[in-house]
C-alpha cells in the first residue's frame, strides 16, 4: 500500500534518507508531496552525482557499477520544483562521503559516497489576484 494509504495533508515530515537512489522520483516525490500539510516538511538524503572534493576535483560515481545512481544539484532543483517542492528555500546540505561502497575493481579498496542532504517545504501556493471591481 505504501503512502497510498496515508492520507492527504496529514503529515508534518516525511523523512527518507538512504532510498531515494533506489525509487522512482516521479512516482514518490509526488506522494511525499501529497501527505505533506501546507507547512510540512521533507528531510531527504540523494546520492550526489555532479559532486566535488575540497579541492574541486570532481568524485566519480562510486556505484554506476551497482547500477545505482543519484543526481546532479540541477536535477535535484528540477526534480523538487516539478514535485511541489520550493527549492529557493530549501537547505541543502553537501557531503562529500557519507560513507564508503566497495570499489568496482574488486581489490579490497573502497570508495566514497557523496550525498546532498535536503530540507524542504512545498511550495506555496499562487497567490490569488482580486477580481476586477
Amino acid at each position: 500500500a505504501g503512502l497510498a494509504a496515508v492520507e492527504s495533508e496529514s503529515l508534518d515530515l516525511v523523512l527518507c534518507v538512504g532510498a531515494l537512489e533506489l525509487l522512482d522520483h516521479a512516482i514518490c516525490l509526488p506522494e511525499f508531496a501529497r501527505v505533506l500539510k501546507p507547512k510540512g516538511e521533507l528531510w531527504a538524503s540523494f546520492q550526489w552525482e555532479d559532486a566535488v572534493d575540497e579541492s574541486g576535483a570532481a568524485i566519480a560515481s562510486p556505484t554506476r557499477h551497482q547500477n545505482v545512481a543519484g543526481v546532479t544539484l540541477s536535477e535535484l532543483a528540477a526534480k523538487l520544483e516539478m514535485s511541489g517542492f520550493d527549492f529557493d528555500t530549501a537547505h541543502v546540505e553537501k557531503s562529500h562521503c557519507a560513507f564508503y561502497t566497495p570499489s568496482p575493481a574488486q581489490d579490497g579498496s573502497s570508495l566514497p559516497v557523496p550525498y546532498l542532504y535536503v530540507k524542504a517545504r512545498l511550495a506555496s501556493a499562487p497567490a490569488v489576484a482580486p477580481a476586477d471591481v
